[in-house]
């Protein structure tokens, strides 16, 4: 399955795909949007769920009721667009990777420590 093409992409999207994305757009916002941190437990739980199906539904609507050579029209701008994102996230995790910071035991202490008191960090002498 080509996800860089349309038809693969809405394939994609009403064979699971939706769940994949759906899951990450919640997991963003959870992060990164404050209006929905603030919601309450119930309705950001129902999110991912309610997102998910309802890309599912709108790829598989596209899918059923719009005119293949309307699809075919849209397949090469979508096919430019998903290669240009497809970059741009590339870029992103190529660079969140490289320029990762190394966590020390002061900052993160063993999740079992009782009493945990920081030392050197390893490879230094005390």
């Amino acid at each position: 399955m080509n996800v860089i093409t349309l038809s693969g992409a809405l394939q994609w999207l009403t064979a699971g795909g939706a769940a994949v994305l759906g899951s990450m757009l919640t997991s963003y916002l959870g992060e990164h949007w404050a209006w929905f941190q603030k919601k309450k437990p119930a309705f950001r739980r129902i999110a991912m769920p309610a997102v998910s199906g309802l890309i599912g539904l709108a790829a598989w609507a596209v899918v059923e009721y719009v005119p293949p050579a309307v699809l075919d029209k849209l397949g090469e701008p979508f096919a430019a667009l998903a290669v240009a994102v497809s970059a741009a996230l590339a870029n992103q995790a190529y660079h969140a990777l490289v320029n990762r910071k190394t966590a020390t035991s002061e900052e993160y202490p063993p999740a079992n420590a009782v009493n945990f008191k920081p030392g050197p960090p390893p490879g230094k002498p005390a």
